[in-house]
């Protein structure tokens, strides 16, 4: 795969090209898997869950189920 990109700062050919692709696509997955644990989280909190349950329930510390509730964005 690769991308241009037009003011040329990034460029995806080559061995570089490659790296940083890969990158982008670790940082994606990531950011995927954030998103899913966040609206599971909210999720149990609508079902009256409290944050310890939660987090027994999704093996996630309490301290992360607090901040996602703190931050439902």
């Amino acid at each position: 795969m690769e991308v241009r990109f037009l003011d040329g700062w990034i460029n995806t050919e080559g061995t570089m090209g490659k790296m940083v692709v890969t990158i982008f696509s670790a940082f994606a997955q990531f950011g995927r898997k954030w998103s899913i644990k966040r609206k599971k989280v909210l999720a149990l909190k609508e079902q009256d869950l409290g944050a310890t349950d939660i987090a027994r329930q999704m093996n996630i510390g309490r301290s992360t189920v607090y901040v996602i509730l703190q931050n439902p964005k």
